[in-house]
């Protein structure tokens, strides 16, 4: 919810999505915007932060690979490890 009279807000239309329409950017308050900064500059920050959130995240499925293949390691050195204890345990007895 925007509350406050004196918000400065920058609506984004044209997002390229299937699944949004708009995009709404509050610029904060406590940040003063320097006297060079035009009206295209905060529009493109905008529209790049967008872009970014909105392409597919290629580093998701390969953390995801990462992780499996870490689980799969640890299972295989819990289960020779285990094994060799069973077959100690067995010669010792």
């Amino acid at each position: 919810m925007i509350k406050g009279c004196e918000r400065r807000m920058i609506k984004i239309e044209d997002t390229d999505s299937e699944l949004f329409e708009s995009a709404y950017f509050i610029i904060r308050q406590n940040v003063p915007l320097p006297k060079k900064t035009k009206r295209e500059d905060i529009i493109r920050e905008a529209a790049r932060i967008v872009g970014e959130k909105m392409e597919p995240n290629r580093y998701r499925r390969r953390d995801r690979r990462r992780m499996w293949t870490e689980r799969a390691i640890v299972f295989a050195v819990g289960v020779i490890s285990s094994g060799a204890a069973a077959a100690l345990m067995w010669w010792l007895l």
